[in-house]
């Protein structure tokens, strides 16, 4: 097992691979000459505990494993990159932030699944999110006050809401029942969940003639 904890430093230009446990309860993930890579395996367990803040900049994270975030904030910044990788999980366990301190914008590449589990109030990814998968929420409200792009897959209420700017849904599917607190643009398909239910948006919907409403 490995725990990255104030106040250490994981910085390089290598790529590490970790294949077992991995907490990250404080401390610094960086690449101060860029270039540097960390790989969770789907053998990896990822648990990011603490009150501590974590900061999270200039290196890029290929994650495989299931990542829990329990607490602590996330101070993201420099152009920090999360590919959140085929058959990961990344799982908000609380009404937590990743805040952006500056520099280029942190990227969120969700190839796996993103979700919040946990928490009635509101959790904060101050990232740029990219989904091509699963994003959902399971309670209370997950925000997106940057960008947020879907291409493909699926934008799900299941149990919670979402807030932020604009989610922008260029393919695949926004679904569920619960309060979209944001513009929403869609080139793809909304539709309320399987059972009776009522998709809220509060803010602007502008659809393009390729989406569909059901």
């Amino acid at each position: 097992s490995f725990e990255l904890a104030s106040p250490g430093t994981l910085d390089g230009t290598n790529t590490v691979i970790f294949a077992g446990p991995f907490t990250w309860s404080g401390g610094v993930m960086d690449s101060t000459t860029l270039g540097g890579k960390t790989v969770f395996t789907n053998t990896a367990t990822v648990t990011i505990n603490s009150a501590s803040t974590k900061t999270f900049q200039r290196r890029t994270v290929d994650n495989y494993a299931t990542a829990t975030w329990s607490a602590g904030q996330l101070s993201v910044g420099n152009g920090p990159v999360w590919n959140n990788q085929s058959g990961s999980v990344f799982d908000i366990q609380a009404n937590l932030a990743a805040v952006f301190f500056g520099g280029t914008g942190p990227a969120f590449n969700n190839n796996g699944t993103l979700r919040k589990s946990n928490g009635s109030g509101t959790a904060t990814m101050q990232f740029n999110v990219a989904n091509t998968a699963t994003v959902r929420s399971l309670s209370g409200y997950l925000n997106f006050p940057f960008s947020y792009i879907q291409t493909a897959g699926l934008t799900e209420l299941a149990g919670g809401n979402f807030s932020g700017v604009l989610l922008d849904i260029r393919d695949g599917l926004l679904t569920g029942a619960g309060n979209v607190a944001a513009n929403v643009s869609s080139a793809g398909q909304v539709a309320p969940g399987t059972s009776v239910g009522l998709l809220t948006v509060s803010n602007n919907v502008v659809q393009t003639y390729s989406s569909t409403t059901n």
